[in-house]
C-alpha cells in the first residue's frame, strides 16, 4: 500500500478505498501508535505494531498482508480472505553461465561424448581416403576414385548446401543417404534444444531449497512471524534473524550487493522491488507458505459483518485476484506499515481418539454450526502450529490438506501418516470465549523384530542355564511370545508349558531333547505378527536305546536290530558282535544310519541268520563329548512236533519256520524252561506254543 496525501492506493489501497465507498464511511489513515511493522505479540504479553492499534481499540480494523500465526487467530477477528500471500526464500543473485557455453547445453555430457568421437571418427576416415593405401583398396575393388572427398561433400549436405549430385556408384550412394539422414536428425535436435537453453539463464551456483543456505552456513532470517511456522525444525528456527518491516528493503539491498543471507518475503513485494531498482535477486525454487490475506478486527466488532458482504461480492467477481495481479506486474507500490481507521457459534466440544496405522491417511472431522464469519482452524496442539484456516493450507507440511465435506463438517487429512504425528490436533473457532474440540491422533505401526538387540544362534553343553532375548519395536508396544519351531513343550522354572510370554526366556537346565529351534513372536494387534527363529544347540554325549532289547528270528530269514541315539553333535555309530568285533558292511551285514538334529537311529541287518548268529550285538556311539553304548540279544526259534505210535512216543525239532511271523521277542514267563536246550539263545517250541504265537494252526 503506498499513501500520498493521506489516499491510499495500490492494491491493498484500492480494495480499501473501494470498501469505504460501499459501506458509506470515511476513511482515516494511522500509523503505530506502539511500535512498528504489522504487529506481534511480545514476551510480556502485550501486542505492538499495526494490530495493537486494534487490540487497543486505537483502530477499527488492520488490512496488512500478516500470515497467520496461533496468536493472531486467538486475540483477532478475521475477515474472509480475498487474496493469497505466497511466501519465498530471497538471496543474492547467482553468476550467470557464459553464453558461449549454451552451445554445448542442449545435449547431456554423455551426448556431447558419443558426437565428439563420431566427428572423430569423420576426420581419421577423411584423413584415410587421402593416402595411398585408399587407391590400393579401390583398384583392388575395381572402383574408380570418386571426384570429391565423400565424407566433405556428406558434410555440405549436413550444413544445408545444396546437393547438385550424388554418387552414381550404389554403395556410395547408401552411405551418403546414411550419413544425410544422421546429421538431419542430429541438427534438427541440437537447434530445437539450443533454442530452449539460448532462451534459459543458467546461475552457475543456483540454491535449490533452504537446506542448501543452511550447508553453506547463510544467515536466515524474515518477519517474526514467519519464525513460528518454523518451530518443529530447530537448524532453521533456532538460527532466525528477525527483520522488522522497516528492514526489509534494506536488507534486500545489501542481498542485490551480494551479501550471502536468505530472507523469507512475499513474492510478490520481491519481484516488486526487483522492477523498481532494475536489481536481480535470486528466487529459491521452494515454497515457504501461502498464507490467505485478511483484514483483522477487533473481537466481536460491528464492522465484520458489513465488510464481509462487500469483499464477498468483489472475491466472486473475480475483482480482488484482477486488482492484485494488474499492480504485481505493471506498478510498484512501496509497501509500508499502516493501520486503518474504518449469532452464536457452536462446536461439538469433546476429545476423540483417532487411531490410524503407519502409512495410511488420518482424516478428523469437526462438524460446527452456526459458524457465520468466524473461521475454522485446525492446529497442533504440543507445537502450538496452525495447520489450516478455513479451507488454506498454512504449514509448509505438503501432507496436510482440509476440505469442507459437508456444510457443518471440516475435514483435517493426514496423508501417509507417521509416528511424529501421533499428537493432540483442534480444531478451534476464534470466537471469545475460544471453542474448540480436541482429537487425539494415535499413529500405530505394526510390530518388527529388532535383531541387533535379540538373541541369535546359541550353543551351550547340556546342563548349563539358558537366558534368551528377544526385542521388538512398534506401537503399541508388542508382546513377545516363544515357541519351539517342533511344538513340543517348553521347560520353564521346571514346567512345561506349550509357549512363554516376555521377552526373556530363561532355562535353568538345558537338556539334549532341546536342540532345534525356538521362535519368538511379536505381536500387538496390528498386522502382520513377526517371528524370529533363534537355533538352539545343546552339546550333549551320546545317549543310546534299545526298545527292542531280545530279538527272535528263524533261521534262514534276515534279522533288523535297531539302535536309537540322542547326541549332539551327531555322533559316529558302529556296531560290535558277541566277540566285540566291529561289524562291517557286506554281504552278511548291512549298516544304517539315520542322523537328524539330536535325534539318530541305526540299524543293523544280518541276512540269512545262521545257529552261528545268535548272540549279543552292541550298538556303538561316539562323538566330542563321550561315547555310549548298548545291547540287543539275537536268539533262533526252533520247533518241536509230538508224534503218537503204538509202541510209544518222540520228538522232533526243525530250525525252520512253518508260517505267521518270523520276529518274536521271547517272553520267559509262558515259556517252558524244560524246552530250553543247552544252547542259550536257541529257544524249542512246543505244539501248544506255537500254536499261541501263531506259529501252526489247528484243523
Amino acid at each position: 500500500m503506498k499513501i500520498t496525501d493521506g489516499v491510499p492506493s495500490g492494491a491493498d489501497g484500492d480494495l480499501l478505498r473501494l470498501i469505504a465507498e460501499k459501506l458509506n464511511a470515511s476513511l482515516k489513515l494511522i500509523t503505530p501508535h506502539r511500535g512498528f511493522g504489522w504487529g506481534k505479540l511480545e514476551e510480556d504479553g502485550t501486542w505492538s505494531g499495526s494490530l495493537a492499534d486494534v487490540y487497543y481499540d486505537l483502530a477499527n480494523l488492520s488490512m496488512t498482508s500478516a500470515s497467520i500465526t496461533l496468536s493472531r487467530f486467538t486475540h483477532f477477528q478475521m475477515s474472509m480472505d480475498y487474496n493469497t500471500v505466497k511466501v519465498v526464500w530471497v538471496t543474492h543473485p547467482s553468476t550467470l553461465e557464459s553464453p558461449s557455453l549454451k552451445l554445448f547445453r542442449p545435449f547431456d555430457f554423455e551426448v556431447r561424448i558419443a558426437l565428439a568421437v563420431s566427428f572423430l571418427l569423420v576426420i581419421v576416415l577423411t584423413m584415410f581416403i587421402r593416402r595411398n593405401c585408399w587407391n590400393a583398396v579401390l583398384g583392388s575393388l575395381n572402383v574408380p576414385r570418386p571426384r570429391r572427398s565423400l565424407v566433405f561433400y556428406s558434410w555440405e549436405v549436413c550444413m544445408g548446401m545444396p546437393s547438385n549430385k550424388l554418387p552414381t556408384k550404389l554403395a556410395f550412394l547408401y552411405v551418403v543417404l546414411f550419413w544425410i539422414w544422421y546429421c538431419f536428425l542430429i541438427r534438427t535436435f541440437y537447434t530445437v534444444f539450443l533454442i530452449k537453453a539460448l532462451k534459459t539463464n543458467v546461475y552457475c551456483s543456483d540454491l535449490l531449497k533452504i537446506e542448501d543456505a543452511i550447508a553453506a552456513n547463510y544467515g536466515i532470517g524474515g518477519g517474526l512471524a514467519l519464525k513460528d511456522y518454523y518451530i518443529d525444525e530447530p537448524t532453521i528456527y533456532n538460527r532466525w534473524i528477525n527483520f522488522e518491516s522497516n528492514e526489509i528493503f534494506a536488507a534486500m539491498l545489501n542481498l542485490s550487493e551480494g551479501q550471502k543471507y536468505v530472507i523469507a518475503i512475499n513474492y510478490e513485494t520481491s519481484k516488486i522491488f526487483q522492477r523498481n531498482h532494475s536489481l536481480d535477486l535470486h528466487i529459491l525454487p521452494q515454497r515457504v507458505i501461502s498464507s490467505p490475506t485478511v483484514i483483522f478486527f477487533k473481537k466481536f466488532s460491528p464492522l465484520a459483518d458489513s465488510i464481509n458482504s462487500v469483499l464477498t461480492q468483489l472475491v466472486e467477481t473475480g475483482f480482488t485476484s484482477k486488482l492484485y495481479k494488474n499492480y504485481t506486474k505493471s506498478k510498484f507500490t512501496n509497501r509500508q506499515d499502516i493501520s486503518t481507521v474504518i449469532g452464536a457459534q457452536r462446536v461439538s466440544i469433546s476429545e476423540k481418539n483417532v487411531t490410524v496405522v503407519i502409512g495410511r491417511d488420518a482424516t478428523l472431522t469437526c462438524n460446527v454450526e452456526n459458524l457465520e464469519n468466524y473461521k475454522v482452524a485446525w492446529l497442533r496442539v504440543d507445537t502450538q502450529t496452525i495447520l489450516t484456516i478455513g479451507q488454506h493450507v498454512i504449514t509448509k507440511n505438503h501432507r496436510v490438506a482440509v476440505a469442507r465435506v459437508e456444510p457443518h463438517a471440516w475435514a483435517l487429512t493426514l496423508r501417509e501418516v507417521r509416528p511424529s504425528d501421533t499428537a493432540l490436533y483442534m480444531c478451534q473457532i476464534n470466537t471469545e470465549p475460544m471453542t474448540a474440540q480436541s482429537f487425539q491422533l494415535h499413529v500405530y505401526v505394526p510390530p518388527d523384530i529388532v535383531d541387533s538387540d535379540s538373541s541369535g544362534e546359541v550353543i551351550v553343553h547340556e546342563g548349563d542355564s539358558i537366558a534368551l532375548h528377544c526385542a521388538a519395536s512398534g506401537i503399541p508396544k508388542p508382546t513377545i511370545t516363544w515357541r519351539r519351531e517342533d511344538l513340543k513343550l517348553l521347560t520353564v522354572g521346571g514346567e512345561k508349558v506349550a509357549k512363554w510370554e516376555g521377552a526373556w526366556l530363561n532355562v535353568t537346565s538345558a537338556q539334549c531333547d532341546m536342540n532345534g529351534a525356538l521362535f519368538c513372536i511379536a505381536s500387538n494387534g496390528v498386522p502382520p505378527s513377526v517371528s524370529k527363529r533363534i537355533p538352539l544347540h545343546v552339546l550333549c554325549r551320546p545317549k543310546t536305546e534299545i526298545i527292542q532289547k531280545m530279538f527272535g528270528v528263524y533261521i534262514g530269514e534276515d534279522a533288523s536290530l535297531q539302535c536309537h541315539i540322542k547326541a549332539y553333535p551327531p555322533p559316529k555309530v558302529y556296531w560290535t558282535n558277541m566277540y566285540q568285533d566291529r561289524i562291517k558292511d557286506g554281504s552278511k551285514h548291512e549298516t544304517k544310519t539315520i542322523l537328524n538334529a539330536y535325534e539318530h537311529t541305526s540299524h543293523l541287518k544280518i541276512n540269512n541268520v545262521t545257529r552261528e548268529d545268535a548272540g549279543r550285538y552292541h550298538c556303538h556311539a561316539v562323538n566330542s563329548l563321550g561315547d555310549g553304548e548298548n545291547s540287543v540279544t539275537l536268539y533262533m526259534f526252533a520247533t518241536t512236533t509230538a508224534l503218537s505210535t503204538t509202541t510209544g512216543q518222540f520228538v522232533m525239532t526243525s530250525g525252520h519256520r512253518t508260517n505267521a511271523s518270523a520276529n518274536y521277542e521271547l517272553d520267559s514267563t509262558n515259556t517252558d524252561t524244560a524246552l530250553l536246550e543247552s544252547d542259550a539263545f536257541v529257544v524249542v517250541l512246543s505244539q501248544h506254543q506255537m500254536q499261541d504265537k501263531g506259529v501252526i494252526t489247528t484243523s
